[in-house]
């Protein structure tokens, strides 16, 4: 199933870095940083355009755009090769790097429902009576 999801990279990433910037909220449902950007931050990100009504983990895009999962053993995590990941977990926790219930439950039935169901159609069909 690994193999599955590792083909779908981009999507399952993306569906993660939707929910930071669209919620800011960790995998946990929780705010990242408490929700609140403190007033130097939020001036910095309005001259850019950016989002200050909560936590996205996005400035200059670095830790987004260096996104990818990473399998360990029979267990894949999404990390990141941001230089300041580490730094970002320490400070957030790791869940800023997880995805929901829900949305691991969309993405088993997006990827993985579907390759399932190709072998399954792929079996003999017929039935001993």
């Amino acid at each position: 199933m690994n193999a599955i999801i590792l083909e779908d990279e981009n999507e399952v990433i993306d569906v993660l870095q939707q929910r930071l910037m669209d919620t800011g909220l960790d995998a946990k449902k929780s705010p990242i940083g408490g929700g609140q950007y403190a007033p130097v931050t939020i001036e910095n990100k309005k001259k850019k355009g950016q989002e200050i009504g909560h936590f996205t983990l996005f400035n200059k895009g670095d830790f987004h755009g260096s996104m990818f999962i990473q399998e360990l053993g029979k267990t894949l995590f999404i990390t990141s090769r941001d230089a300041k990941t580490n730094v970002l977990i320490q400070d957030y926790g790791e869940d800023i790097l997880g995805l929901t219930n829900e949305e691991t439950a969309f993405i088993v039935q997006w990827t993985i429902d579907p390759e399932i169901q190709k072998t399954i159609n792929k079996l003999p069909q017929t039935i001993d009576i």
